[in-house]
């Protein structure tokens, strides 16, 4: 991590949009990490570094899609802040974009007075499910977590599942990922995010030498 500035712009602003046009950000980490069985990366991996690659040549982003289900956790986001701030007794804070030139996270919120922050997630029933039978992080929300906290230093950070339809005991589940027994993992994130940015570089040069048809 170096080089962390933190833009205030409201998040979903064209404001904060154009500050993280050409950023790898926290929300796709898992395109990058996420691997099949036999170890290779999936196909989104490439196509993620040439949609960056794209962004800075052209200086334009990719439209972003919002689905019903993700307008509806967007909706519900702020009412899984109060279930998690009554559950736990954490004040929390909203804050912006901090990034350096090749990668940023927008976090939820953080922890007022503790050096901790906050992932909310409000999936369909199915995946609140088995997050309930799991009690594991999903794995795509595990590596955003991750790079929340390589972005921002912080010692740790809650993710937090919340469908309000569920059974009252069973509408909020709170993980906590300590950044000490994450740490190969982390240095695993920012190697790949380093050879994600210099394929990005290579693809832009290509583009920036090439002289049409011979």
């Amino acid at each position: 991590m170096s080089n962390i500035v933190i833009d205030t712009s409201e998040q979903g602003s064209e404001e904060w949009l154009k500050a993280r046009l050409g950023l790898f950000t926290a929300s796709k980490a898992g395109d990058l990490m996420k691997r099949q069985r036999n170890g290779q990366p999936y196909a989104t991996r490439q196509a993620y570094i040439t949609e960056i690659a794209l962004a800075r040549i052209t200086g334009e982003g990719t439209e972003m899609f919002t689905s019903a289900d993700m307008q509806e956790g967007i909706d519900r986001e702020r009412t899984a802040a109060l279930a998690y701030q009554f559950h736990t007794g954490n004040d929390t804070e909203q804050t912006g974009l901090w990034h350096n030139e090749i990668y940023g996270a927008s976090p939820d919120d953080l922890i007022v007075g503790q050096n901790g922050g906050v992932e909310y997630k409000n999936p369909r029933a199915t995946t609140h499910y088995q997050t309930l039978r799991t009690r594991e992080i999903p794995e795509h929300y595990y590596w955003q977590i991750l790079q929340n906290l390589l972005v921002t230093g912080r010692d740790f950070w809650d993710y937090v599942s919340f469908h309000p339809l569920f059974p009252p005991d069973a509408q909020l589940f709170i993980k906590r990922i300590e950044r000490n027994s994450v740490i190969e993992d982390l240095d695993q994130l920012e190697h790949e995010l380093a050879e994600a940015n210099a394929e990005v570089e290579a693809q832009i040069e290509y583009v920036k030498n090439y002289r049409g048809q011979s």
